[in-house]
């Protein structure tokens, strides 16, 4: 099909043009789908049953993408996510191929700087406080990281055809000994070398094995291959210049951002631990937002972001106390557990029992609750948490639910509902614990349904999602063992006993009432668990959505 054409000046001439092109038409796409994002979601925003036919129309469309594939395997996404990856895929490709005619040098090219005209965008859904987060709120833990990751992929494939096709031009040419050993041809071929390692380490076999290593290879090789690239051959350099500028900036973010601060560990139960920290300058922080923490004695490159339960300015000081609870469960909160545990207030004057305070260094804030909309505009609320991932939810429902003066709550009574499933009782008290003078977590306790699950294995709640999240069994009144003894405490914190289940909540009940108690009014449900009860709850709201219900559906995952 490809022939190795002898062109004369003119012919390369236009060559360089078409391939010069094809890198701008990739930009430009780029531009164009994200003007197409921006007037849709104009077009659609807003109460969906006051819009006319046709909006009503493609927001259908839109659950029915959004649908999950499987729940069995949470893996699989769903059909939009993987249309957005084979479109790109099959659009990258055809830009490669189409107007080479028949010259092999042409198409040999095209794929290499088609795939690096696609650099910026890839450094762009990488940025952990991304533009893209800002005008479509795309965070960077939920689907920004899957964009990321794909593209990522689409970028090596198109690089290896470019590599396979470059080689073999060589060795038909016999030219592997002259000019595959000159310094710009040995600059792409260690650039798709280090590429190739950055691959490999980001497999999530070798993440899920160490998570430092794959850090670590993609932190030290990713910033080598601008200046591979850039030696490599000069037409790539209009793509290089703004993914340098990106992540110079990035990294330059992050350090602005990450603060030092000192702390305490203090164990809550056998495996909860609660972290204070205090840093050194006070950072506006959102409810539900996250911090990474790191500290000299654990290894810095381990995924841990926490979600933050509250961040207050202590009294009569500038100094803000950041508290998160962690379930121990990976090394790094293994070790973090053996730290000191003392319970230190470095603003205090009083050394009392004061032996050591930790150093640590916090980046925060990240997470998606930087873009969410505002939930006054919602008729109804749902939460729903499973174990630890109540830290998520019980921010924002002390942030709705506060009230100071004459300042009422964001929300009103019955406007808003919490489900929290706990596999022990005493793995739900922190929550409803005053964690600084004027704090409301008596609210928590009033509005709150606990559901005690008791279940075996698993000890981050909800063991076994998939038979678990169809069943509940009445009130814990009624029930005996170890479940109904954790009846006294958590009465004692202020939660009602009608309130009070045993068994695993059932999901798809809870979303459909509450989207049909709002009947033609705007819903919106967050989910913090497992991964099956996030899966279950965008089946659930999918369907809802295709039938035309006006329902906004945020799953807290991490991307990392």
């Amino acid at each position: 099909m490809w022939e190795y054409l002898d062109l004369n000046e003119e012919q390369k001439h236009a060559r360089r043009t078409n391939l010069d092109w094809a890198g701008y038409y990739v930009v430009l796409s780029q531009l164009l789908l994200c003007g197409f994002i921006s007037v849709y979601s104009w077009f659609t925003k807003g109460h969906t049953h006051r819009k006319g036919g046709v909006v009503r129309a493609l927001k259908r469309m839109e659950w029915r993408l959004s649908n999950p594939l499987s729940l069995d395997h949470p893996v699989l996404r769903c059909l939009g996510d993987w249309s957005v990856v084979l479109g790109w895929t099959m659009w990258c490709v055809f830009l490669a191929i189409s107007k080479t005619g028949k010259d092999y040098m042409h198409v040999t090219k095209a794929f290499g700087i088609v795939a690096v005209a696609n650099l910026p965008l890839h450094f762009i859904l990488a940025m952990k406080h991304s533009p893209l987060g800002y005008a479509y709120g795309l965070s960077y833990e939920g689907c920004a990281n899957f964009l990321h990751r794909w593209l990522g992929r689409i970028i090596f494939t198109l690089l290896t055809v470019h590599a396979i096709l470059y080689l073999n031009f060589f060795w038909d040419t016999s030219r592997m000994k002259t000019r595959f050993l000159e310094f710009d041809v040995l600059c792409g071929f260690f650039a798709f070398t280090a590429l190739t390692t950055i691959v490999l380490f980001a497999n999530h076999y070798v993440r899920n094995i160490s998570y430092r290593t794959f850090y670590l290879v993609h932190t030290i090789l990713s910033p080598l291959l601008f200046p591979l690239m850039f030696f490599h051959v000069s037409h790539l350099r209009p793509y290089l210049y703004p993914s340098i500028a990106l992540f110079v900036f990035d990294h330059l973010l992050r350090f602005i951002l990450s603060t030092p601060a000192t702390g305490s560990i203090k164990h809550l139960t056998t495996g909860l631990i609660e972290i204070s920290a205090y840093p050194t300058y006070a950072t506006p922080i959102k409810p539900g937002s996250h911090a990474i923490i790191r500290h000299p004695e654990t290894h810095s490159w381990t995924p841990n972001p926490f979600s933050i339960t509250s961040a207050i300015i202590l009294s009569g000081s500038e100094r803000k106390r950041i508290r998160m609870v962690a379930r121990i469960r990976g090394n790094f909160t293994k070790k973090l557990a053996t730290l000191p545990t003392f319970v230190v207030d470095p603003c205090s004057a009083s050394p009392n029992g004061v032996k050591k305070v930790l150093a640590l260094k916090l980046d925060l804030p990240y997470g998606a609750p930087l873009y969410f909309p505002n939930f006054k505009n919602y008729d109804k609320i749902l939460f729903v948490a499973g174990g630890v991932g109540a830290t998520f939810a019980v921010s924002w429902v002390k942030y709705l639910l506060k009230s100071e003066g004459d300042k009422l709550p964001l929300v009103k009574p019955g406007q808003m509902r919490f489900i929290w499933a706990v596999k022990r009782s005493e793995d739900a008290l922190w929550a409803f614990e005053d964690d600084y003078r004027g704090d409301n977590a008596k609210d928590v306790a009033k509005c709150v349904e606990v559901h005690i699950t008791g279940a075996p294995g698993d000890p981050d709640v909800v063991g076994d999602m998939e038979s678990g999240m169809e069943m509940t069994e009445g009130l814990l009144g009624s029930a005996d063992g170890d479940a109904a003894s954790g009846l006294d405490h958590l009465v004692k914190s202020g939660v009602d006993q009608e309130r009070i289940s045993t068994g695993r909540p059932w999901l798809q009940k809870l979303i459909r009432d509450t989207v049909e108690e709002a009947g033609e009014g705007r819903t919106a449900i967050l989910i913090c668990g497992p991964i099956m009860m996030g899966s279950i709850a965008r089946r659930v709201t999918a369907r809802l959505g295709m039938g035309g219900a006006d329902v906004w559906l945020h799953v807290e995952e991490f991307g990392h």
